[in-house]
């Protein structure tokens, strides 16, 4: 049973810390947030590429939500943006799960 529980806490934990990056780069940054937000980091590409990685997720869902309300989204798209965001979670997640490991806050 451990495993199912997993398969859901892995995709939450990545959700969770998107939202997390997307908060922390709204306070610093006093945009909103949004892919285009990105391009306003100091550095320059690869700090918003390192960014995106993990506040995708979020930033997925948040711009789906925004264009579903303006009409601006196709049935079909609102159906495979959910999935997407799922499947970048769970990659996320297992990031940070394993960083956690790594460093001793967790224990396998």
């Amino acid at each position: 049973m451990l495993e199912w529980n997993s398969v859901v806490l892995v995709p939450a934990i990545g959700f969770a810390a998107a939202g997390l990056v997307c908060a922390i780069l709204r306070l610093v940054t006093a945009h909103e947030s949004g892919f285009g937000m990105l391009r306003s980091l100091p550095g320059g590409f690869v700090p918003g590429f390192v960014v995106s990685m993990f506040a995708g997720p979020y930033l997925v869902v948040l711009d789906a939500a925004n264009r579903w309300r303006d009409g601006r989204l196709t049935r079909p798209m609102a159906a495979i943006t959910p999935v997407l965001a799922l499947i970048w979670s769970f990659c996320s997640g297992v990031f940070v799960i394993e960083t956690l490991i790594l460093i001793g806050l967790v224990t396998a």
